[in-house]
């Protein structure tokens, strides 16, 4: 009886200690060093890095996290390589481009290659822009309009690596029965390039549509109208709910007099992004890294204007994927997760 009270004490001992052991790496104070891979250099994306990273230097000092630019699907690649620890910057559209191994990725990959360590932006809501005088030219009241009126449009839709702009513009033309050759024998063309290059084209005419994504009011586009005059391009609400169903994201809504060129509600797809691990990742970092965005979270509504509306529970939206099992630890302690 004696020897089996013994084994029994032996045991318990041996769990609370792993249990013990567990916690104390978990909530371990050293500085966290890590590559975060991002999307652009400047922007709101570059502002979203930076902010998570300035959240990890604030709940552990001395931390050496740093952000490093990219394109979206290009540093979920690298981190689904192995090649970084995190990235961030891809939203929906990357994360199921991967799943289904279309390109720019090499192959399929699986839900259990990452994790979410969080949900870091929601509400990047579609925004078809356009050249008033060429609105006015072309008598285009809709995006239907000029699918029906053929006509010979300049049209950007970001780089192929940004796939939240490119997939999205692509099922845009999709719904319409629209296709590339379409557009080129309308005498039109589809420029491939980041948005600030698209802005500078709009600016000089050399550019009649921008095809994006973004928190409103976005100031670039703002300052663009100051300059230039531009308009909203709306798509019909049944387009925009297609649209975002094929695409498995959310639609929501641009506020009337958001943008001074705009007075009403824009009807638009809506998407979010993530900050994200590589499988081999340690539990542990995902776990610090969770708990310092968490506690900083007021910091990061601060940053921006959009940022105000954000809650702590949109950090675990994870939508049809999975948290990392370090950040989902974390998560359930403060009881974000049951």
């Amino acid at each position: 009886m004696r020897h089996h009270f013994t084994k029994l004490t032996v045991i318990g001992f041996l769990l609370c200690a792993g249990i013990a052991a567990r916690s104390a790496a978990d909530d371990d104070r050293s500085p966290v060093k890590a590559t975060v891979a991002g999307a652009s250099a400047q922007g709101m994306f570059s502002l979203v890095g930076e902010s998570i990273n300035e959240m990890v230097r604030r709940e552990y000092p001395g931390s050496s996290i740093v952000y490093e630019p990219g394109n979206n699907a290009g540093s979920f690649t690298r981190m689904l390589k192995g090649e970084v620890p995190l990235s961030t910057g891809h939203c929906d559209l990357e994360v199921q481009a991967a799943l289904a191994g279309e390109a720019p990725y090499l192959r399929a990959y699986s839900k259990d290659d990452f994790g979410l360590v969080a949900r870091v932006t929601d509400g990047l809501l579609l925004h078809v822009l356009a050249r008033a005088d060429f609105l006015e030219k072309y008598k285009i009241g809709t995006f239907a309009d000029l699918v029906k009126k053929r006509v010979p449009v300049r049209v950007s839709v970001n780089q192929k690596g940004n796939l939240t702009v490119y997939n999205l513009a692509r099922a845009i033309f999709d719904y319409y029965g629209v296709t590339e050759k379409d557009i080129l024998a309308w005498g039109g063309k589809i420029f491939y390039v980041p948005d600030n290059i698209s802005m500078d084209m709009v600016k000089d005419a050399k550019l009649d549509m921008i095809i994006s994504t973004s928190f409103p009011p976005d100031r670039r586009f703002v300052e663009m109208g100051t300059t230039t005059k531009i308009s909203l391009v709306p798509l019909e609400p049944e387009a925009i709910d297609r649209i975002a169903a094929k695409l498995g994201i959310r639609t929501g809504v641009i506020k009337a007099n958001s943008y001074s060129f705009w007075p009403k509600d824009y009807y638009a797809t809506s998407t979010g992004c993530y900050l994200s691990a590589g499988k081999s990742v340690p539990d542990a970092l995902t776990y610090k890294i969770a708990k310092a965005v968490y506690t900083h979270f007021n910091y990061y509504q601060g940053v921006h204007p959009v940022f105000k509306r954000y809650q702590r529970e949109m950090l675990v939206d994870k939508g049809n994927y999975q948290l990392h099992p370090g950040a989902a630890r974390f998560y359930r302690e403060v009881g974000l997760l049951k």
